[in-house]
């Protein structure tokens, strides 16, 4: 459903002399569009499997160098699904409607390409795998030091076992719930080399995928446990040096969490901005995260 703002915001953070990415004239646009594929996610994650919001913005002529927003719609993205801008184009004095822009983070923050842990720091994803099977994962990430000992990606809080996603040995990533309820797949340790990391976990399968390289435990899955998941780490220690570029949870097939990485302006502390609750999560470890470069 499209929802109408009364108010107008002036914004002067950036120039829009560019294209916008959707035109005045576009009658719909797919879910996973480049444009909005370019500015709404890591260029690598299907947007198609994701709710996504347009935003409207006013374009004046080439040489603007002020944006206004205008009246917002918002609809959701479903698989295979088109999102279709409002048929009405609002006027205003002094302007001409140019076409829409696809908007992630609000103004307060600035979207960073990845945020940086050296194995102190740790997010608090406020999820639980509980007795629910239907957790699903998906991180990517590059390792920034050559340790091989246990390295946990995701885990829970404050227990150490259980649930696990973790790099080890210098051989293998490994997801993990129960003795003889695990299973591996084989890597190259490497600092530097981005690593894709896929899982999902039912009452009688573990599902792992690391880099389109696919491995499957069946059998009986165990309950889990209450506690929290935490990314970068686990139980307090276990905790991993790596670059994340994105991380994101679903709960039975609902998206419950899609982490980007940003800074919060005001103070320049470094988190992750979900885009499910609009809120920003910050280090739940010791030290500060290290911001990457600004994503363009």
């Amino acid at each position: 459903m499209l929802s109408f703002l009364s108010t107008f915001l002036i914004l002067s953070h950036q120039s829009f002399a560019t294209e916008p990415d959707i035109s005045a004239s576009t009658t719909t646009v797919s879910c996973n569009d480049s444009a909005i594929n370019t500015n709404n996610a890591p260029a690598n994650l299907e947007i198609n499997w994701e709710p996504n919001t347009i935003n409207l913005h006013w374009y004046a002529d080439e040489n603007a160098t002020t944006e206004m927003t205008v009246p917002t719609a918002s609809q959701s993205c479903v698989y295979d699904g088109t999102l279709t801008p409002p048929s009405t184009i609002p006027t205003r004095t002094g302007y001409t409607f140019r076409g829409w822009k696809v908007r992630g983070l609000p103004d307060e923050y600035t979207r960073l390409q990845y945020i940086e842990s050296n194995g102190s720091q740790v997010i608090n994803t406020g999820i639980s795998v509980g007795t629910s099977y239907g957790l699903k994962t998906a991180v990517k990430l590059q390792l920034t030091t050559t340790d091989t000992s246990e390295r946990a990606i995701w885990g829970p809080r404050d227990y150490c076992g259980g649930y696990e996603v973790y790099f080890s040995n210098g051989k293998y990533v490994g997801f993990y719930r129960k003795s003889g309820q695990a299973v591996y797949v084989p890597v190259n340790y490497t600092t530097g080399v981005p690593y894709t990391i896929t899982t999902e976990m039912t009452s009688n399968s573990m599902t792992i995928n690391v880099n389109g390289v696919q491995r499957q435990y069946s059998g009986t899955v165990s309950a889990a446990d209450s506690n929290n998941i935490t990314l970068f780490g686990m139980c307090g220690k276990y905790r991993i040096s790596a670059r994340v570029y994105y991380a994101n949870m679903w709960n039975n097939n609902v998206l419950v969490r899609r982490f980007i990485p940003a800074k919060r302006n005001s103070d320049n502390v470094v988190g992750m901005w979900d885009m499910v609750t609009k809120t920003f999560f910050t280090n739940a470890g010791t030290g500060s995260f290290t911001a990457g470069p600004v994503a363009q």
